[in-house]
């Protein structure tokens, strides 16, 4: 299921995104990516892949420094909790966009211009 705030918030249509890893939010700059999200790769990686470790009902949360289809970055707090629907197990995701100042060298692509948002708020979409 891909929602319509998650179309608004990432610029990403539903026929696009749906079946997808959300990978494709992650910054194209493989080790740009590393450095600011290497951690929480790492984390989320071990809880989709190692299911015995966590049983239904565990979750994580984890920052990342994520792209709108616009190339415009932004910080995705990202919630993943372990469910079971009928029998069958699946990884329910929930991003919130968390909209606070980006530091202007981190604001977009190094090839794209920026304009470094100043709100404050957070809107959430489900993914």
């Amino acid at each position: 299921f891909v929602s319509k705030e998650f179309e608004r918030m990432t610029g990403y249509r539903c026929d696009f995104a749906l079946g997808r890893n959300c990978r494709f939010l992650q910054p194209n700059d493989r080790p740009f990516n590393i450095q600011f999200n290497g951690d929480e790769i790492a984390q989320m990686r071990q809880f989709c892949h190692d299911m015995d470790s966590h049983p239904i009902g565990s979750s994580i949360i984890v920052l990342l420094l994520n792209e709108k289809k616009t190339s415009e970055r932004f910080w995705n707090l990202l919630y993943m909790t372990h469910v079971d629907v009928a029998g069958r197990r699946y990884i329910l995701g929930v991003q919130t966009v968390l909209e606070i100042p980006m530091p202007e060298f981190l604001a977009t692509r190094a090839d794209q211009t920026s304009n470094g948002g100043e709100a404050c708020g957070m809107s959430s979409a489900l993914v």
